[in-house]
């Protein structure tokens, strides 16, 4: 039996989502293979579920009379450490596998611009139009109205919606700007698209890359915010219908190149944006949500995996990195 750590929590708004997503995972281990702790990684301390500090110099934890030491990591944390790659030098300096992406790609993936930036100019990968506001310098609303009403306005490295704002005119970007700045110190000023929104994961197995159905999603919000995609405000219709099999079969694709390109492991879901007969990039999410509302296990569900199957890869391809 092998002693997995599922790490939970983290330093961010998105910690809530993130200890529904290690529920999840506990749940879905197989328990014929696995011992399953989840070890919750908060700023002030490191502890297992039942309240067992976590030692650092080996990561383990002591159970009364016993010294419990991890033999994987898997990765339920949305946002910092794990998306912004501080926490995977740890675990291979101290020698432990762990599922997911390098510490490398997850700091870049997790950067919104930096990703548009390499897709667009290096990969020639269809983005919306955008603009980049540093914290402290002079909010000037006309350096980005040419990207049109409404726009989007977001911080550069948050993720479940956290501080998005739909700016429909002049007199609200700069409060906008504000209310992102509240979660980061780069804010991305983004064209708007009209069209439908679509997205679909990757789960990689040695070589193999298992590339999910596509779901529309359909929110009954203004955009898909935290609201939609946690509170039950969204349809998610998967597969997605009425998408004519070449855009589908151009979504796939460009989600396969998108994963090799940047370097991903393990799992990761992929956005877009469909105007007419154009497929924009939105952004990638290397720790997909895994809760029950999810869009990632219910793309599983459709392509035949369980949860069970999927964990399970997951953790067997961390040995073989």
């Amino acid at each position: 039996m092998k002693n997995i750590a599922i790490l939970a929590g983290g330093f961010e708004s998105e910690r809530v989502i993130s200890l529904k997503s290690a529920q999840v995972v506990k749940k879905n281990l197989d328990e014929n293979e696995y011992n399953a702790f989840i070890i919750d990684i908060g700023l002030e301390s490191w502890h297992s579920e039942d309240g067992y500090t976590v030692d650092k110099n080996d990561f383990s934890i002591t159970i009364p009379d016993v010294k419990v030491k991890f033999d994987a990591c898997f990765m339920a944390i949305h946002g910092s450490p794990v998306e912004d790659g501080k926490i995977q030098g740890y675990l291979e300096m101290i020698g432990i596998p762990y599922t997911g992406c390098d510490g490398r790609t997850m700091a870049i993936t997790m950067d919104k611009i930096l990703t548009k930036q390499i897709l667009k100019n290096t990969f020639g990968v269809r983005t919306a139009a955008f603009e980049i506001y540093t914290k402290g310098e002079k909010i000037d609303e006309s350096n980005y109205e040419y990207l049109g009403f409404p726009m989007f306005i977001k911080p550069n490295s948050v993720g479940s919606s956290f501080g998005v704002t739909k700016v429909k005119e002049r007199s609200q970007i700069k409060k906008a700007i504000e209310d992102a700045l509240e979660h980061d110190d780069l804010v991305l000023i983004e064209e708007f698209i009209e069209g439908r929104e679509f997205s679909h994961g990757i789960l990689q197995e040695g070589e193999k890359l298992h590339i999910m159905p596509v779901t529309e999603i359909i929110s009954e919000t203004e955009f898909f915010d935290y609201a939609a995609k946690y509170e039950g405000k969204s349809k998610e219709v998967t597969p997605a219908e009425n998408l004519s099999p070449v855009i589908e079969n151009e979504m796939k694709a460009m989600s396969e190149k998108i994963f090799r390109a940047m370097n991903c492991r393990g799992l990761g879901r992929i956005d877009y944006l469909l105007r007419g007969e154009e497929v924009f990039f939105m952004e990638i999410n290397t720790i997909p949500g895994l809760s029950e509302a999810s869009i990632f296990p219910q793309q599983l569900n459709h392509y035949g995996l369980s949860l069970k199957e999927a964990f399970g890869i997951m953790i067997e391809n961390s040995f073989k990195v």
